[in-house]
């Protein structure tokens, strides 16, 4: 902040004193107008809504005014469910934040004679809302074992209770990937198929992560190992999920 300051000398002159420097035909000095502080500030925290995985950004969107033509500065503070965080900076990294959380961003705005009354805005950590149905791009698309094994997805479907998340279709009809709760953003879930000691196992596994409330990228895997698997060999395939309208 600007320590920039503007000396302003006090008037003594008394107006007995006043009235005989004019009759002596001597112009008295004239006090300067009073310092008028800046407005407050329009200030705004991006993103909204924030989830856990997100840093927070404070911005002046509209400039304080100042009536005298005085350059103004701005000081910034972070605050935590109401209580001061220390930072004073313009952003908050996002392992600063937690879901649930309700931070305030204050912006004062400073005349480089005194300060003006503060701007502020702001915003609560939210949970991704995870549960939904997805459009896969790419389409999955894979068969092997002569068409035993037969993956064909043009969706996924989570269910997520806030503990745990649960993926459909069943891979191959026979498991279904789960894994914790992806609330806080990323996603990760698998299942594993056994094939016995003579057949061929298959591991599937979802790994990735929102970048939006309605939009996910993962790797989507499949390994098989055994010694009946004929042509089936690990596959992998990079995805984005975008929730599926209504």
């Amino acid at each position: 902040m600007s320590t920039r300051s503007r000396i302003r000398p006090t008037c003594f002159l008394s107006a007995l004193l006043v009235l005989a420097l004019i009759v002596l035909g001597i112009s008295p000095a004239q006090c300067p107008p009073e310092n008028t502080p800046p407005t407050a500030p329009g200030v705004a925290i991006e993103p909204d809504p924030a989830y856990g995985d997100d840093m927070l950004t404070c911005s002046v969107v509209v400039e304080s005014y100042d009536a005298d033509g005085d350059e103004v500065t701005y000081a910034y503070a972070w605050y935590r469910d109401e209580n001061p965080t220390g930072l004073t900076g313009e952003t908050v990294p996002a392992e600063e934040t937690a879901v649930g959380d309700d931070w305030e961003c204050q912006v004062t705005p400073h005349d480089g004679n005194e300060a003006g009354p503060a701007g502020w805005d702001n915003v609560a950590i939210v949970g991704y809302a995870a549960s939904g149905t997805y459009d896969l791009a790419p389409v999955i698309s894979y068969y092997c074992a002569y068409g035993a094994v037969v993956l064909d997805y043009a969706q996924f479907t989570f269910v997520d209770d806030g503990a745990t998340l649960f993926v459909e279709p069943a891979m191959e009809g026979l498991c279904n990937m789960t894994g914790p709760t992806a609330s806080g953003g990323e996603i990760f879930a698998s299942c594993f198929l056994p094939g016995g000691p003579t057949g061929c196992s298959s591991e599937y596994t979802l790994e990735g992560g929102f970048v939006e409330g309605d939009t996910w990228e993962g790797t989507f895997t499949v390994d098989f190992t055994g010694t009946m698997c004929f042509d089936c060999v690990y596959q992998q395939w990079m995805l984005t999920g975008t929730r599926a309208a209504e």
